[in-house]
């Protein structure tokens, strides 16, 4: 009797039906997806891409890298928008995406991450590769090594241009010296950008050149002002602001900074100041934001003897 009711076919892993693939997905990053289950069948690959829309390769060991770039990359085209890299604890990396893959199969990528960049791959990146991305809002670069020639190629090829799509940058181990280089406007598509620069005075420049930015985070290394601090313009749009200055700096230079700025909504601050401080009230009670205000220390002024 048994007999009659045993089918006379076995369920295989393409008779699953959508439903359960897509919980399967729930438990799996992007990457094993796409080891495990990428080019078994048609409409596993449909299911699949919209989970694989943004790839760390940042923590991945090189075989497995090699794999995903060289097999499965293709598959992306279309629907990769995040990606990062990372030459750092790992191996070329940078290079290796750089030179072995077809960006222009890839050139729908909306943010891209490259960690530990060296100053070579900044150059071929923005020769070959930047041009393509015509879809990317954000991007992000850190380095090992303040580099001056990455210093002019960033200046020139992401802050100045007007046309490009970048809306959002982060640029870290690099210290800008505006006054030296910065002839331009800023690229007004820029709403938010975190650098570190060499001194106030380059804070001056910034807030010359970039009135349409709304969020800043900038560390600066000096607290050296040769312009006309008392002339600093407002940044209208300016809703966030993190400032880090790592020299002293006077109370009354600080507060000529920040007053300008009458939409911040949100404020951080470290600094060491020196200056005759009174924190009552003093240049927030108008405010209605936000405020992390953190001294590093003060420091007394220091009085002539006739």
């Amino acid at each position: 009797m048994l007999s009659k009711f045993t089918p006379n076919f076995r369920s295989t892993l393409e008779d699953l039906c959508a439903d359960i693939f897509l919980e399967i997905f729930q438990y799996l990053d992007p990457m094993n997806l796409l080891c495990s289950l990428t080019n078994l069948f048609p409409h596993l690959d449909i299911l699949i891409r919209p989970y694989t829309h943004t790839l760390d390769f940042r923590a991945i060991n090189r075989f497995y890298f090699q794999c995903l770039t060289q097999s499965l990359l293709p598959y992306l085209v279309d629907s990769l928008r995040v990606l990062h890299l990372s030459n750092a604890y790992t191996f070329s990396q940078i290079s290796d995406m750089f030179y072995k893959i077809d960006w222009s199969q890839i050139n729908q990528i909306e943010s891209l991450t490259l960690d530990s960049i060296q100053p070579d791959e900044l150059y071929k990146y923005f020769l070959d590769i930047h041009p393509l991305l015509k879809h990317l809002w954000r991007l992000s670069l850190t380095f090992d090594e303040d580099d001056k020639s990455a210093e002019k190629l960033l200046i020139e090829h992401i802050l100045i241009p007007t046309n490009q799509s970048l809306t959002s940058c982060f640029i870290i181990g690099i210290t800008f010296d505006l006054n030296r280089l910065f002839r331009s406007k800023l690229n007004e598509n820029l709403r938010e950008l975190t650098l570190t620069l060499a001194t106030i005075n380059d804070l001056i420049i910034l807030f010359r050149h970039a009135p349409h930015l709304e969020i800043l985070i900038c560390t600066i290394l000096h607290s050296t002002c040769n312009e006309s601090i008392d002339k600093i313009l407002s940044l209208q749009f300016l809703t966030m602001l993190t400032i880090t200055i790592q020299e002293p700096i006077t109370f009354k230079n600080l507060q000529k900074i920040l007053l300008p700025h009458t939409k911040i909504k949100q404020l951080s601050l470290q600094a060491i100041l020196y200056d005759e401080v009174k924190f009552e009230n003093v240049f927030f009670s108008s405010k209605d934001f936000f405020i992390q205000f953190r001294i590093l220390r003060l420091m007394p002024t220091k009085k002539s003897v006739d």
